[in-house]
């Protein structure tokens, strides 16, 4: 073997050593890179917290109560899961869901979407049986009409209730002005064309204005401010609540609050265009802690809960180009600041009584463990 070669040889038997090293110490994996133990356990557990169970029993649950009570049968639920199906089993054990019989089974009237492929597969074969468990992102599903998940979730529509519980923005900067979100919560309307009865939206977001598409705030703030200009009632409940009469001094003095109002008033008024009354409305908010490389960090997350019911436009009130303004539109709007509409989850938590909180925790252990008794 010439010198040259010998060389080339045992560089590359180095270079192989080299790496049998760095795989033994993980580096460049996902392990050189992952957090301690306690953070993973954490982050594991935070949609596990009494926040998240609080809101779930005291709004979500008596919401969808009201719901079921209107409609006098079991109800059909939009929703994702999650690892260990927390919403579904609190209404399950309330009785609030229809449910279907089969030749595989008994199975509740919940449409699921999963896109974790280790939790799709355990939800999968977990109990209680769902009517169909998608893989993907729902407001794919939403705005994708002609995809696999976007003709499944037509098929099973309307629904009763529709839970968007996704902890995301509403809208990025690389999602540009049209963002998922905002198109996904438009397209809910849509499909809930042959609903009948009352039914309720949910959605969560983070109130994060940094990270938000800025066009996307101005757009919604310029909306918001054509509402103070045209609805005297309108105006009224914001000077009363917040003590501003522009959209953009409400945003510079509430900025986090802020965001979740005027999202809300735009969730609202596309149900108007559809001809839906918003009969019922609330806002709650908690933060989230983490950690990164630059140390502890927060965002805040905003709950928004709406009831709709059909409110169709009269023969004579018909017009083919623009949606006519109703009297009802402004009291819908005016719920956003309602004294009881906002709810501070962490002052909820703070001030709970220490037996109702223990009750929330024990609930939370063992419905993760498996289904209430």
């Amino acid at each position: 073997m010439k010198k040259k070669d010998l060389g080339d040889f045992l560089e590359g038997l180095n270079k192989e050593d080299a790496q049998e090293r760095g795989i033994e110490a993980h580096e460049g994996s996902f392990f050189a890179t992952a957090p301690d133990d306690a953070t993973i356990v954490t982050r594991a557990r935070e949609f596990d917290d009494v926040p998240k169970h609080w809101v779930r029993r005291e709004i979500w649950l008596k919401t969808v109560k009201r719901i079921q009570k209107a409609k006098g049968a079991g109800l059909r639920l939009l929703t994702l899961p999650g690892r260990h199906q927390f919403e579904v089993k609190l209404y399950k054990k309330e009785g609030l869901l229809a449910e279907r019989k089969g030749d595989g089974g008994d199975c509740l009237e919940v449409v699921g979407f999963e896109t974790d492929p280790t939790v799709f597969g355990l939800l999968a074969t977990a109990e209680p049986k769902l009517l169909e468990l998608l893989r993907g992102d729902i407001l794919h599903a939403f705005i994708e009409p002609q995809s696999v998940n976007g003709k499944a979730i037509r098929a099973h529509a309307p629904y009763d209730v529709i839970n968007l519980d996704l902890t995301a923005n509403i809208a990025t900067k690389n999602d540009g002005p049209y963002s998922p979100f905002l198109r996904g919560v438009r397209e809910c309307f849509q499909i809930q064309g042959n609903q009948t009865g009352s039914w309720a939206l949910m959605v969560t977001f983070r109130a994060g204005m940094s990270e938000n598409e800025p066009a996307v705030i101005r757009e919604l703030e310029g909306f918001f401010q054509q509402n103070l200009l045209n609805h005297l009632r309108v105006k009224e409940a914001c000077l009363d609540r917040y003590r501003v009469e522009t959209a953009k001094e409400f945003l510079a003095n509430h900025p986090e609050e802020g965001l979740g109002q005027i999202t809300g008033k735009w969730v609202i008024e596309q149900g108007h265009q559809f001809e839906w009354e918003c009969k019922f409305y609330r806002h709650a908010a908690y933060d989230r802690h983490y950690s990164t490389d630059k140390g502890g960090q927060r965002y805040s997350l905003r709950k928004l809960v709406f009831e709709f019911s059909r409110r169709l436009t009269t023969q004579r009130q018909l017009v083919l180009t623009t949606i006519p303004a109703q009297s009802w539109h402004a009291d819908d709007l005016a719920r956003l600041f309602d004294r009881a509409a906002l709810l501070s989850v962490d002052e909820v938590v703070a001030k709970m009584d220490p037996e109702y909180k223990t009750r929330i925790e024990k609930e939370i252990e063992l419905w993760r463990d498996g289904a209430p008794e």
